[in-house]
């Protein structure tokens, strides 16, 4: 599970501060490996794992609120509106800090 962790944590950081859409589902994917090891430990009832999985699902869940507002953008401007009027979030762009900020990324 170190493996994948150093390998999230720095993507994380490679990412920056306003990483485009392509590194942000690829991040998304990093914390899939990531999120699965997690639970594979949690099993165990290791805590640390526990909450780690659970940071993990929080960034991974708002990464795949992003992926679908990113998919129905390019579709039709009626598929745009309603993702938005579902989104948690205003501006794709502006998830990217709050998902880190509540996983604790």
């Amino acid at each position: 599970m170190c493996v994948e962790y150093r390998q999230m944590c720095k993507a994380v950081q490679r990412a920056g501060e306003d990483p485009p859409d392509e590194v942000l589902h690829a991040l998304r994917i990093h914390g899939k490996r990531l999120r699965y090891t997690g639970e594979l430990a949690a099993t165990a009832g290791r805590k640390p794992a526990r909450r780690l999985v659970a940071s993990t699902v929080a960034l991974q869940d708002l990464l795949g609120e992003h992926q679908d507002a990113c998919v129905a953008s390019t579709g039709s401007g009626s598929s745009w509106t309603a993702m938005s009027s579902i989104s948690t979030w205003s501006s794709p762009r502006g998830a990217w800090w709050s998902a880190r900020r509540r996983a604790g990324w």
